[in-house]
């Protein structure tokens, strides 16, 4: 469970986009805890797929919209659909002009979730 604290310090660096730790920690806690898909499939998640980044993205979107409303937000495809789309298409903008950075920046979290 996130704990709304960790976000109270939160910042945005521009240099670094993707790399907030409750990224990383996200990833852990549903992909490769336990039984997790990561876990079972770790070929799949080599240098963590940007679609999965985008995904989680948009349910920290979701989190944060719920903790400053005070109620629970309903994540669903029809609610985040052009939110995940926007992420996707941030993501593969720093794919095609930051390669380099692109490729460090997912290896970086793949080594981190093991």
């Amino acid at each position: 469970m996130l704990i709304p604290s960790l976000f109270q310090a939160c910042t945005f660096d521009k240099q670094q986009p993707f790399r907030h730790l409750i990224i990383k920690d996200l990833i852990i806690s549903q992909w490769f805890g336990g039984k997790g898909e990561g876990v079972k499939y770790p070929e799949a998640f080599k240098g963590i797929p940007l679609p999965l980044l985008a995904l989680v993205e948009c349910a920290l979107r979701s989190y944060i919209s719920g903790v400053k409303a005070s109620w629970t937000i309903n994540f669903s495809g029809s609610e985040f659909s052009i939110r995940y789309i926007f992420y996707a298409q941030k993501l593969d903008h720093l794919r095609k002009n930051s390669l380099t950075w692109c490729k460090g920046m997912t290896k970086e979290l793949y080594r981190a979730v093991w």
